[in-house]
């Protein structure tokens, strides 16, 4: 074979994975649920099918030590497939005895009967490795062992208010799957494998208990949170972009998943009372909804040992995206995919935000859930989707990546004209900025100036914000930190400056900052660093602090 020829294949090898492997076609890397036996005698067994073939399988095996302020599972065991032949069908087999050694048993497991196994599977494929969390529960009865009904996903505290708040949990499909809260000597029972409970008549700045009880479980699951004072006196942190990439060594399932775990501990350690997370969770544009499921539960499982006490309020982000793909003169497109399988469709069915948001279209996707608002500490917070219904080009109705249509326009001025007359602050976000500085120019709100359809949608929509004094827009997108100011400087009809603070850095490959940018001298201060932004509400004070992944202050400013 010629040298010029061996060069070639090499560079298609290196620069065409499509080309070479299988597994980047959108199926997802599990083809059904990981399939867990326990046998009476102690043993039990994964069961775990790919839909891809593969090698070198490993399991993690674990608990939850006691006492963690934030409890995530500490592995105490490896199982490791040791065949190298390739296969889609995977088994594991364990003893549950080994957990119940007196070196071992550090959750008393011999003594009460029951307990809870976490697990970490590792499988990997081209580029790394993917990654899936997990957990199962057993109990004991006369020196038997059986399979045993547990929360697997959460439990979630979320919408907290002066006097309610919504507590979520995902149940295995075993047992009756009948489970029971209790929260202010008041029981809620519920019947359902996914449960959203609505718990109301609390009272302000008050801190509450809350424990869930499994039919067939011994066990209780439980938590803790704090409902808003009602007074603009508290704390909330901003991040956002953790979707796959370098930025953290590594990409967990489709997200930076110790990106994401080690920013909100540190967060949440700021006694912040919340977290808005404005987009791009994983890395999405793929057209299997059980796949970009996989990469939603892997971003869950990130930050579950935070949001059973704290709310995270999520946005959709272009990288949420479940496509179509259109094929045109030998070109390909994305398109969103239409309801029910809509990005925003599958969106609502992950997470759990207010439902305040404006009408749609008949036929259109829903704005349930990914367009809302909501007051904390008589301030107004109000989430915008800038990448809804998104297509490679526009058409019929798809719009391009950073563009608000009309009715979510519409609704926007609404909700501003009521946060000017009734509340103190009003912060905004969006996923992709108004106006952007590194890494995006080509798209954002902006396209170079060269759109006026976008130049007209994002004159309007900068001129709403000033003349609602708006405080901050916060937006991500751009993976680095930068606050800007927002004046008569970069848009002419400015009465009333704000700030527009971009902070796209919780994992995601970094940008640098594009000098070309029309308003870069409006940029007071950018840094590429992995991080998070707190903003303390002191009546009419604003402060905001930007920390880096090691708890640097990159930026500090009061307004």
């Amino acid at each position: 074979m010629k040298r010029g020829t061996i060069i070639i294949i090499f560079l298609l090898l290196l620069f065409s994975p499509r080309l070479f492997f299988a597994d980047t076609v959108d199926k997802p890397i599990l083809k059904k649920p990981i399939q867990i036996t326990i046998s009476e005698d102690s043993s039990f067994k994964f069961e775990i099918e790919t839909s891809f073939k593969r090698s070198g399988l490993r399991i993690y095996l674990g608990v939850l030590e006691p006492g963690k302020k934030y409890p995530v599972p500490r592995y105490r065991f490896l199982l490791v497939d040791k065949d190298a032949a390739k296969r889609t069908t995977h088994i594991f087999r364990y003893n549950l005895e080994r957990f119940e050694s007196y070196n071992k048993d550090i959750l008393n497991f011999r003594e009460k009967g029951y307990g809870i196994i976490q697990y970490q599977i590792v499988i990997p494929v081209y580029g790394g490795e993917e990654v899936f969390y997990g957990r199962f529960g057993f109990i004991k009865k006369n020196k038997k062992y059986y399979r045993a009904p547990i929360i697997i996903e959460g439990p979630f505290i979320d919408q907290v208010t002066t006097n309610s708040a919504v507590i979520s949990y995902t149940l295995n499909e075993f047992g009756t799957n009948k489970s029971t809260l209790i929260i202010n000597d008041k029981t809620y029972k519920s019947d359902g494998i996914k449960n959203e409970i609505i718990i109301k008549d609390l009272s302000p700045a008050k801190s509450y208990n809350y424990s869930i009880q499994i039919d067939g479980y011994p066990g209780e699951f439980s938590g803790t949170f704090k409902t808003d004072s009602g007074i603009p006196n508290f704390k909330f942190a901003v991040m956002c972009d953790s979707r796959g990439g370098y930025g953290y060594s590594e990409s967990t399932t489709g997200t930076s998943y110790n990106a994401v775990r080690n920013l909100m501990t540190r967060a949440a350690d700021k006694d912040i009372d919340f977290i808005v997370f404005p987009g791009d969770l994983i890395n999405g544009y793929l057209d299997n909804v059980a796949a970009i499921k996989e990469q939603y539960s892997t971003w869950k499982k990130a930050v579950e040992p935070i949001a059973w006490k704290i709310p995270i309020y999520e946005g959709i982000g272009n990288h949420e995206m479940l496509i179509e793909i259109v094929e045109k003169k030998n070109k390909k497109y994305d398109f969103n995919k239409k309801p029910p399988y809509s990005t925003e469709d599958i969106f609502a069915q992950e997470f759990v935000n207010p439902e305040n948001g404006p009408d749609v279209k008949k036929g259109m996707p829903p704005y349930k859930e990914n367009v809302y608002s909501f007051v904390y500490g008589t301030c107004t917070f109000i989430m915008l989707n800038n990448v809804y219904n998104q297509g490679s080009y526009e058409t019929g109705n798809f719009y391009l990546q950073g563009y608000i249509a009309e009715d979510q326009m519409d609704w926007l001025e609404t909700e501003l004209k009521k946060a000017k007359l009734t509340t103190k602050h009003t912060f905004v976000f969006v996923h992709e900025p108004a106006f952007p500085n590194g890494g995006h120019l080509r798209d954002s709100m902006f396209y170079w100036g060269k759109n006026e359809k976008f130049n007209k949608m994002r004159k309007k929509f900068v001129k709403l914000l000033s003349d609602y004094e708006v405080d901050i827009l916060f937006a991500g997108h751009e993976h680095n930190y930068n606050r800007m100011l927002i004046n008569d400087k970069v848009q002419d009809d400015i009465t009333e400056p704000f700030w527009q603070v971009i902070s796209g850095g919780t994992g995601a490959p970094y940008y640098n900052q594009d000098l070309r940018a029309p308003w870069k001298n409006n940029v007071k201060v950018f840094s590429t660093q992995i991080h998070y932004v707190v903003i303390e509400v002191k009546g009419k004070t604003v402060k905001l602090t930007c920390y880096s992944d090691q708890d640097q202050i990159l930026d500090e400013f009061v307004f």
